[in-house]
């Protein structure tokens, strides 16, 4: 019951989704392939509308979450670190 409240699984069309969750799903979709992803398959992944997307890779991108070459994303060590830890917070609260 805490997770849904949170909006952290099984979020309905009516909740709304953590600004660490977008992240966190952004990431996740990133990190999917060693081969990187490009936005496009990165959108749909998340979710979210084209400017939403372009502000959150901004910001992940500043954060050295992820890099980029080209059109193409990877995601960092920092990224990789942050999944980790974002998902034994989770674990925590839903226990």
């Amino acid at each position: 019951m805490q997770a849904s409240r949170l909006g952290t699984e099984g979020t309905s069309a009516t909740e709304r989704r953590s600004r660490m969750d977008i992240i966190c799903t952004i990431l996740k979709a990133i990190g999917d392939s060693d081969r990187g992803a490009r936005k496009t398959y990165i959108l749909y992944r998340s979710n979210l509308s084209h400017p939403m997307l372009n502000r959150y890779l901004d910001f992940i991108l500043e954060c050295g979450l992820v890099k980029a070459e080209k059109s193409v994303y990877y995601i960092g060590e920092k990224g990789l670190e942050f999944i980790r830890a974002y998902e034994r917070m989770r674990g925590i609260l839903e226990s």
